[in-house]
């Protein structure tokens, strides 16, 4: 495991806020009462209720943002250049959870591990150092990330 003890290149500002989420709208989408599949193809059911985005997504939403993701150091936990995450201030976060954080005023999203030893923020990639917090007074929990959101429109495998 590659650690580093202050942020450089491969941590500064991997999160950029969007904004507070509006969950005084409602975002109703069709869902199908069966899961798709992802292995051998299954019939498809007429069966369809309403979901509402705010209530499946949005825990605490006054205290839900927006933040869009940069760089590449969480690839092999599912969150790439350009997603969106959902960031919980409300909730509690705890040893091994995604968060976003702030240290030495640089916005990042890492899993945070907390242990006999400190506080270790874990980059997902091969790439990446993971950033061991040696100055807490410089350290901010902004909150937990919740759901991960990324454009697949332009996927091409």
């Amino acid at each position: 495991m590659q650690t580093s003890a202050m942020p450089s290149q491969d941590h500064k500002a991997n999160a950029t806020l969007i904004g507070v989420l509006d969950a005084k709208t409602h975002a109703n989408l069709p869902q199908f009462l069966h899961k798709l599949s992802a292995g051998s193809p299954t019939s498809t059911a007429d069966d369809i209720k309403m979901i509402d985005l705010n209530t499946l997504c949005l825990q605490h939403p006054t205290e839900t943002f927006l933040y869009q993701a940069g760089g590449e150091s969480m690839v092999d936990a599912g969150i790439d250049d350009g997603d969106y995450l959902l960031v919980d201030r409300q909730l509690e976060a705890k040893s091994g959870q995604l968060v976003a954080a702030s240290y030495f005023n640089e916005t990042l999203i890492k899993e945070m591990v907390i242990d006999d030893y400190g506080i270790t923020l874990i980059a997902h990639s091969d790439n990446h150092k993971d950033l061991v917090v040696e100055h807490p007074e410089y350290f901010i929990v902004i909150g937990v990330v919740t759901w991960v959101f990324a454009d697949k429109r332009g996927w091409r495998g």
